[in-house]
């Protein structure tokens, strides 16, 4: 992508010396902030405003070959492939990839395509850090495609950090520990927007998908896997090694009440009923408490758990029910 906010042009096409304007370049873009979305600027010596039009950026082309996003991003660029003509390849606003899908299968995906990653920032202990969501605007449910994801041997190798059973070790996978990568893909969008497992709803559960061997392949000439796997319907998708679902886990990370959303990581306050295999985590802020009221009662069914971490406090008012 050009990120140098260029010039001024006429209708005619020439752009006079004295109103080229340079925020930034490649190498060293100048961040625009604004408000909902809008950037703001000022410039002098423009003769006729109604006359002329501003270059902002321009996109550049998005194929896998680009490289990956690094940081939470949205896809902004999506481009249709010359081959094969239903692979589509979407990239964030620096033109770093985030997914590619080929429409195949019964009802191929098509129209506008909403691509995300996430990253989390200390590594979960069921699923890899980078993660992602993809939302066509039509026919969410039923659209059918095969899916390519994108994550670094470092991902992995953090990942196997905490887990048992292993992810890849190596880029040359001596162990063939690609056998053991599963998909979780949970149904529907982030309810607010972090892609947390828990984000997503839950009445509907969650599929997990075992990729062909073969599709998971790491590029060397690029340095990074490659997961392709067949789906139907749309949603958020988490790289795992156990069939068992991915746990939801809500953590409280504020001071006081229970029922107060923002005292709870991603704004999201566990279920009255936590059910197996999810988690509530107590870890209020230093001096703080979590205080569950009088007018509460908390049910850990069979399976789930609530852990108050080492030194901190969990106030209970109301009833705490642990099955």
């Amino acid at each position: 992508m050009d990120q140098t906010l260029t010039k001024f042009w006429n209708i005619s096409g020439d752009a006079p010396a004295n109103i080229t304007t340079t925020l930034g370049t490649t190498t060293n873009p100048t961040t625009c902030t604004g408000t909902n979305g809008n950037i703001a600027f000022t410039t002098t010596n423009i003769p006729n405003i109604s006359n002329y039009y501003f270059q902002f950026w321009s996109l550049g082309n998005c194929t896998p070959l680009n490289s990956l996003s690094t940081t939470n991003k949205i896809g902004f660029n999506q481009q249709n492939q010359i081959s094969p003509a239903s692979l589509s390849c979407h990239c964030d606003i620096l033109n770093n990839l985030v997914t590619s899908l080929n429409a195949t299968g019964a009802n191929p995906i098509s129209g506008n395509i909403n691509s995300q990653v996430w990253f989390e920032p200390i590594q979960p202990i069921n699923y890899v850090k980078r993660h992602y969501q993809i939302t066509p605007n039509d026919n969410a449910v039923t659209s059918t495609a095969k899916v390519t994801l994108y994550f670094t041997q470092q991902e992995f190798t953090d990942f196997n950090v905490l887990n048992t059973i292993k992810l890849p070790t190596s880029p040359a996978d001596g162990a063939n520990n690609k056998a053991n990568l599963l998909i979780e893909k949970r149904i529907g969008v982030s309810s607010n927007n972090t892609g947390l497992p828990a984000s997503y709803a839950t009445a509907t559960l969650p599929v997990t998908i075992n990729p062909i061997d073969a599709d998971i392949t790491y590029n060397s000439i690029l340095a990074r896997w490659q997961v392709s796997f067949n789906v139907t319907g749309f949603s958020g998708f988490f790289v795992k090694t156990i069939s068992s679902l991915i746990p939801n886990i809500y953590t409280f990370s504020g001071n006081g009440e229970w029922n107060d959303a923002t005292n709870w990581v991603g704004g999201i306050i566990p279920p009255t009923n936590l059910t197996a295999p999810n988690e509530i985590l107590i870890n209020p802020i230093v001096g703080g408490e979590c205080v569950l009221p009088i007018t509460n009662t908390q049910t850990i069914a069979n399976g789930a758990k609530i852990t108050v971490l080492a030194n901190k406090k969990l106030s209970i008012g109301g009833n705490l029910i642990i099955q």
